[in-house]
């Protein structure tokens, strides 16, 4: 089912100014009033048309056509609400410049944390056991926050614990590790 329409609005732009109304032949109150005709399809696109600015007597409405130009530039702005002006072109367009952000968001946090991801059975490389060999300066994978980062072995402690310095970062990140949470790093050919 399709909702479409459209309706006659009104709106009055000030409080008034005291004038002789030719039609009511009395002192009666002239407002500057703007009336439009909104469409709309589903309450979201929408668009403006027949708009006109009239200066008229409040009683019988006589009055005169205003230069939309004029009246808009005394306001500063046009009256009409910005979701009936432009309607749901903004949301239409709101749409896609969300993905793009999303997009670009995904990018520079990819480019920020530079991961090995290559292991999403199980993790890259193989599995460094307790009975393992290390040695320092041995390469191997650290497993940190759910991602695998490449290290280096900086010492290998008596409890079975490594120390490991991670590549690309200070010294201050060096930390020690259980070895369940390293791999041994698989050597290119």
């Amino acid at each position: 089912m399709i909702i479409f329409g459209s309706r006659e609005l009104e709106v009055v732009l000030d409080d008034g100014h005291p004038q002789h109304c030719q039609v009511c032949e009395d002192e009666r109150l002239f407002h500057t009033v703007l009336r439009y005709q909104h469409q709309h399809l589903y309450y979201i696109f929408g668009s403006v048309k027949n708009k006109e600015y009239r200066f008229e007597c409040e009683l019988c409405s006589h009055g005169e056509s205003l230069d939309a130009n004029d009246v808009e530039g005394q306001l500063g702005r046009t009256p009409i609400p910005f979701m009936q002006r432009r309607g749901g072109w903004v949301f239409l367009l709101g749409i896609p410049a969300f993905w793009v952000c999303v997009f670009l968001g995904a990018l520079v946090w990819r480019w920020a944390n530079p991961v090995d991801r290559a292991g999403l059975f199980g993790g890259p490389g193989s599995q460094v056991a307790a009975e393992t060999p290390l040695e320092v300066n041995d390469r191997v994978l650290s497993k940190w926050g759910g991602s695998w980062y490449k290290a280096t072995v900086v010492e290998v402690l008596a409890d079975g614990k490594v120390k490991i310095h991670y590549l690309g970062y200070d010294a201050a990140f060096d930390t020690v590790v259980p070895r369940a949470n390293l791999r041994i790093e698989a050597q290119a050919n």
